[in-house]
C-alpha cells in the first residue's frame, strides 16, 4: 500500500513471476468491497504495465478487502485479499469546541 487516508487508499503490487503466469497478461482483475459484506464496490481491469489502484469517496475508519487476480488468455487466477482499515477523519478536519456557562457547544 502507497498511501491511505480516511477516505482513500492506493494499493500497487509486483508483477506476477513468469513461472506463475501461465502466458501473457491481459490484465490484472481489481475489486473491492467492506470487509465483511458480500457486494462489491467497485471492480476494474488494471493492465500489467500499471499495477495500481487508488480508491476514493470511503467511509472513514471502514476495513475495505482489496482483491487482485493476474488475467491472461486462460483465464482469471486466484484472488489475492489485502484488507485496508481507512483512517479516522483526516487532519484538515477541525472540531471547533465552545464552552459558554458550562455548555460545550459543536
Amino acid at each position: 500500500m502507497t498511501g491511505r487516508s480516511a477516505t482513500s487508499f492506493t494499493v500497487s503490487w509486483d508483477r506476477e513471476s513468469c513461472l506463475s503466469r501461465n502466458g501473457p497478461g491481459r490484465h490484472y482483475t481489481v475489486k473491492y468491497l467492506v470487509t465483511g459484506a458480500t457486494e462489491i464496490l467497485a471492480t476494474t481491469n488494471v493492465t500489467v504495465n500499471r499495477r495500481t489502484l487508488t480508491a476514493s469517496s470511503l467511509i472513514p475508519s471502514t476495513s475495505y478487502t482489496f482483491q487482485v487476480a493476474y488475467t491472461n488468455t486462460i483465464g482469471t487466477g486466484p484472488f489475492v485479499n489485502l484488507i485496508i482499515t481507512t483512517f479516522g477523519y483526516d487532519s484538515k478536519f477541525t472540531l471547533n469546541l465552545v464552552i459558554l456557562n458550562n455548555i460545550c457547544l459543536l
